[in-house]
């Protein structure tokens, strides 16, 4: 009996490191699941991230351009006026007056 005992031991033993090792298996299993899930909601984290920096400069870049178009706007309209004013200045001194599209309407 002590033989059969001795066997019954071994075997018992042998399923218990059986299950040992399925439940190890199992754990193991889970963590890589879980440490892929977190890697890719971290990658979801950072494309979002980037792209709305993207967005972000995008929209900046767009708001300088049109900040700087009007400013230009402003500026050759102001060197025009000069010029305009000069020529006029210059004409007046020749004696030659400049008659505005306004004033031709109404003749």
């Amino acid at each position: 009996m002590s033989n059969a005992g001795a066997m019954l031991k071994k075997r018992l033993v042998a399923a218990q490191e059986a299950r040992d090792r399925k439940e190890a298996v199992k754990r193991n299993e889970h963590f890589k699941a879980v440490t892929a899930w977190h890697a890719k909601v971290q990658l979801a984290e950072q494309d979002y991230i980037r792209n709305r920096q993207q967005t972000v400069m995008k929209e900046e870049l767009e708001q300088a351009t049109n900040e700087l178009r009007i400013a230009r706007r402003v500026k050759l309209k102001h060197i025009l006026q000069n010029e305009m004013i000069a020529y006029k200045r210059e004409l007046s001194a020749k004696g030659v007056v400049l008659v505005s599209e306004d004033m031709t309407h109404h003749c």
